[in-house]
């Protein structure tokens, strides 16, 4: 007899993981020292899936990442093993939608005109012909 796991998998009945969807997450990190706030974007940059990350807040003190599929549970335990402490307070997700910039209108644009010659044009030295010797 077949278990109701066989069964259940062959039918396709298990759950299809749904798109991820870009997170900002927002983590309070204890740091005093430029060196500990270097310290915790380089833990965050390690992380999968994180495409943007900078530290916010009236004393520098919270870290914000942004990025697909960012486990935050996983990156609030990497920071709190490195720094002293980390507190998750929000995590929410990112609208896809980006407004279009609005297209600047063209403008042609003139080629300069050829300033200096080669040397191997004339020879080894430019015709002085705007210069005048008098004697």
């Amino acid at each position: 007899m077949r278990s109701n796991r066989a069964r259940r998998g062959r039918r396709g009945d298990a759950q299809q993981p749904s798109e991820a969807r870009p997170q900002k997450i927002v983590i309070r990190v204890h740091v005093r020292c430029d060196k500990c706030r270097s310290k915790a974007l380089g833990v965050a940059a390690t992380m999968h899936g994180v495409e943007s990350m900078a530290i916010e807040g009236e004393d520098k003190n919270q870290l914000v990442v942004v990025g697909d599929g960012v486990d935050s549970v996983e990156l609030t335990k990497c920071l709190r093993k490195k720094l002293d402490g980390a507190d998750l307070p929000k995590v929410e997700t990112v609208s896809s939608e980006k407004p279009k910039p609005k297209l600047a209108p063209t403008t042609t644009v003139t080629p300069c005109t050829q300033q200096w010659y080669p040397s191997y044009y004339y020879g080894y030295y430019p015709p002085l012909t705007s210069v005048h010797y008098y004697c």
